[in-house]
């Protein structure tokens, strides 16, 4: 019996510890895709990968001593997105998964595919989550994932994967999360404005040389799956009015062509009504916004400054509907509003 007891307390002891993840993997055997490009080319689709490496990030004391050799860019090519993607195994010499993905970049060339199957091929990938942000940009792929953070800091710090911060200092063109794109883009009566990514060489340099870094350059509007066209930030100057989310913009105010004063401006509130005039459809936008003065340069009163204020807030919303509507692009998304096309008339 005492035998039989001993036997049977070692198995048991022998499984437990042996229980474990038999399956697991280490951080290095693993390829993190973290930024996903999408292009199109000569009827094929290319996709672009950024992948860094987060062992060696896992390494370091902080993310900001990221060396040069941490991120990765993959290309692969093929008749469908899926394909293009499914020949990124074929040379990867670990297992790659999406789940640490937080940045999607499609080209122009993208927008006048098939927008539905490139939203079909993302949503089908199960790892990718919808908090990943969406950009276009009409820059080499190669070279926009290949861009290094100042002082060697960690590419996930980067306008790329976390434009926030960047947004909450300048609210210019709002960033735009994949939950979102999906909805506006399937919305028939929404006008996508995605935001658009260039390369600056000419803010920063260190010592003698430039410094690249990530801009917002503009926006890239679609509506019902057509691509419309490209706007730039001076295009789209009123859209910081008409979007909640601003946080900090700047506003000159100007006297006789010369710059008397600067705002701070910060979170607009936005009403938009609408009527029928002589059998036309009009609308009628009522902004209120917070604001602070940031500099006088000439003595003025706090009522010329809120008329000035007025006037050119007003001057930039109807300046961007206008430049919108040559291109037969409703910036605002008002036409949801009513079933007749927009005519805009007069002034308003």
């Amino acid at each position: 019996m005492r035998k039989s007891a001993c036997f049977s307390l070692i198995w048991v002891l022998l499984a437990v510890g042996l229980s474990g993840c038999w399956d697991s993997e280490t951080i290095q055997d693993i390829n993190y895709i973290t930024a996903l490009g999408i292009d199109y080319e000569d009827g094929n689709y290319v996709v672009y990968t950024q992948s860094m490496d987060f062992a060696r990030l896992a390494k370091q004391e902080s993310p900001k001593s990221s060396s040069e050799g941490s991120v990765l860019v993959g290309k692969a090519v093929g008749n469908t997105l899926e394909l293009a993607i499914t020949s990124l195994h074929r040379a990867s010499q670990m297992r790659i998964i999406f789940q640490h993905l937080t940045a999607i970049v499609l080209t122009e060339r993208a927008f006048q595919a098939d927008m539905h199957h490139i939203l079909d091929a993302i949503c089908r990938y199960y790892e990718i989550r919808y908090r990943s942000w969406v950009y276009g940009t009409r820059e080499p792929m190669k070279e926009l994932f290949s861009l290094r953070n100042p002082f060697n800091g960690s590419q996930r710090l980067s306008l790329l994967h976390e434009p926030k911060e960047p947004y909450k200092q300048r609210s210019m063109i709002p960033p735009i999360q994949l939950v979102q794109f999906t909805k506006q883009l399937r919305e028939p009566d929404q006008t996508l404005l995605l935001p658009s990514l260039k390369i600056n060489q000419s803010n920063w340099s260190q010592g003698e040389q430039s410094v690249r870094q990530f801009e917002i350059s503009g926006i890239y509007a679609l509506k019902n799956d057509k691509y419309k066209g490209w706007f730039s930030v001076s295009d789209m100057i009123g859209m910081r009015w008409m979007t909640p989310q601003t946080e900090a913009t700047p506003l000159a105010i100007e006297e006789d062509g010369k710059e008397v004063g600067y705002l701070s401006m910060h979170e607009p509130k936005v009403k938009t009504s609408f009527r029928m005039a002589d059998g036309r459809p009009s609308f009628r936008i009522h902004v209120k916004v917070k604001g602070e003065l940031q500099e006088e340069l000439t003595a003025i009163s706090e009522k010329e400054i809120k008329q000035k204020a007025q006037e050119k807030i007003r001057q930039e919303i109807y300046e961007t509907y206008r430049k919108g509507m040559k291109k037969q692009t409703d910036v605002y998304s008002v036409a949801h509003l009513w079933s007749d096309p927009i005519i805009i008339h007069g002034n308003k």
